[in-house]
């Protein structure tokens, strides 16, 4: 956050709370605005990578949207530098500083006082995301929004890939540029086929109810409770209480939640391949076949050498 009163925040949650996922990163946007008490109908510029799952998708566009309907501002740019030619600054490296001080961390807690005495001319913020997520998945459906490929000129939105710059100031269309540049001309898209002005929407009834807890993956509860005999009694009431999911996670200690559909031309299809035998199955039936004419050509040989030794005995 820049300005006069130039401030860190963290939003920090368990993964027994919450995934990374895009309804996880809205929230805490959400709890930012709130906290910091920004929202004063002014300009908001917003820079953020360009990770589909997270930042740069349908979801982010409606939460902009959501925004501007309720004033709580005017214009929103958010931006996303060209990747490998730019830098996001962040205060996180004077918070890992901090952390590699201190040998055991075993609770949340200590994590959140390690992170608020990271600095101390201007501590940061740290705000507990536990019963704070919301269900953001719904905001296309409660806002009337769709979801449309191309812009209104007919050009096909090249979102992904192509979008550097989308600017939101009219509740129900938004702006986009492929560059960040001033003098490359605004592309629209309109979200609604007809402006809805009465729509009212409660972010109360959006909340996700707390104290549900968020299945972990399998195996690093496994290993969690082979390491339980060396964390302190007074911190092993957490750790006790985690459940597991019962779907095993395609990476190891796995990962967040489906990424959120981007607006893009490219449509995601699973395509059954043919079972493919194993690269070690391979090398054993060539082993096999190879071996097989190998000691039969040996064997041959051999006969060969034993009729011409007796053919010169005699």
């Amino acid at each position: 956050m820049s300005g006069k009163e130039s401030r860190g925040y963290f939003q920090i949650w368990t993964e027994s709370e919450g995934g990374r996922g895009c309804e996880e990163v809205l929230s805490s946007l959400l709890a930012f605005l709130d906290s910091s008490q920004l929202a004063d109908n002014g300009h908001l510029i917003a820079w953020s990578d360009s990770c589909s799952g997270q930042n740069k998708n349908f979801l982010t566009v409606c939460f902009w949207q959501l925004l501007v309907l309720q004033r709580k501002f005017a214009i929103i740019d958010h931006k996303f530098p060209e990747p490998g030619h730019s830098f996001l600054d962040s205060d996180r490296a004077q918070v890992e500083k901090n952390v590699r001080k201190h040998e055991n961390i075993y609770s949340v807690d200590q994590y959140h006082d390690i992170m608020r005495t990271s600095v101390h001319k201007s501590p940061f913020s740290i705000i507990r995301m536990r019963d704070k997520f919301y269900n953001f998945k719904a905001l296309p459906t409660v806002l009337k929004l769709k979801q449309p490929r191309n812009n209104d000129d007919g050009d096909r939105i090249r979102f992904r890939d192509g979008i550097r710059w989308i600017r939101t100031d009219t509740f129900g269309e938004y702006k986009y540029k492929h560059s960040l540049t001033d003098d490359e001309p605004w592309k629209t898209v309109k979200l609604q086929d007809c402006v809805a002005s009465d729509i009212v929407v409660d972010i109360g009834a959006l909340a996700k109810p707390s104290g549900l807890g968020r299945a972990i993956n399998k195996k690093k509860l496994e290993d969690i409770k082979k390491l339980l005999v060396h964390i302190p009694v007074t911190f092993r009431g957490y750790y006790s209480g985690l459940t597991a999911s019962l779907a095993e996670e395609s990476e190891s200690y796995g990962s967040d939640e489906e990424p959120t559909p981007v607006l893009d031309d490219i449509q995601q299809v699973t395509v059954a391949r043919p079972e493919q035998p194993s690269v070690r199955k391979k090398a054993k039936q060539a082993k096999a076949k190879h071996g097989s004419s190998l000691r039969a050509t040996d064997k041959s040989v051999s006969v060969s050498v034993r009729k011409s030794a007796r053919l010169q005995r005699k």
